[in-house]
């Protein structure tokens, strides 16, 4: 069972624009990598932190970000 996550109005807005930066088909996974970086009421820099690793995940599974 998932846990509750208690998010911000600004929270859900960075997750919102991270979301919407991808095609629809990959927004799930993303949403789903972001839950399951964040435990119970998060501060934006975890939220923020976990958009972003969401967002770069989803970019090398497309393929575009080159391996470093």
């Amino acid at each position: 069972m998932r846990r509750a996550l208690a998010l911000t109005d600004r929270q859900m807005t960075f997750v919102r624009r991270g979301a919407a930066m991808l095609p629809v088909h990959r927004r799930d996974a993303f949403l789903r990598a972001i839950a399951d970086r964040l435990i119970g009421e998060p501060t934006d820099s975890a939220v923020i932190e976990a958009v972003n690793l969401g967002l770069d995940a989803a970019a090398v599974v497309d393929g575009i970000k080159e391996a470093v």
